[in-house]
């Protein structure tokens, strides 16, 4: 097994384009995600946000907001 599966795994990690296919095939709704990483697009903005700076900015309630208020629902 390990000898079919080094040289796909080489291929696989030399092409993008051979990655993007089979995450599509895989995964269909990840690949459109993925796709600009693995196409070596640029990030629009270099800052990399903490979880909670991304919650905050973008308006979402924390995993732990919504388990509690799951709970409250529940009760």
């Amino acid at each position: 097994m390990r000898l079919l599966a080094k040289p796909v795994f080489r291929t696989l990690a030399k092409s993008g384009r051979l990655q993007l296919a089979l995450l599509a095939w895989l995964s269909p709704s990840t690949a459109p995600i993925a796709a600009p990483f693995l196409r070596g697009v640029p990030a629009r903005n270099q800052r990399t946000l903490t979880p909670a700076e991304a919650f905050a900015q973008w308006r979402v309630q924390t995993p732990g907001e919504l388990y509690t208020r799951l709970h409250r629902i529940a009760e």
